[in-house]
């Protein structure tokens, strides 16, 4: 795969795509964590979309754990 002509696409190798994805992803969760916890509890994209705030919202009152 390190030789120029040897270049794989991604689109035929989707088991290989979704193993690098999965390895960023972990890594992304070792090394920055803060930045990730940053990214997921950003609730701006919600101030275009109210209704699925709304919607997500009843929907996680209604899971008991979520009380808390």
């Amino acid at each position: 795969m390190s030789v120029a002509k040897a270049s794989p696409s991604l689109r035929e190798n989707r088991n290989l795509a979704k193993l690098l994805n999965t390895m960023v992803f972990h890594s992304k969760m070792v090394d920055y964590l803060d930045a990730i916890l940053n990214e997921v509890s950003d609730l701006s994209i919600y101030c275009f979309h109210t209704n699925l705030f709304e919607q997500q919202f009843r929907q996680c009152m209604e899971f008991p754990a979520q009380h808390r």
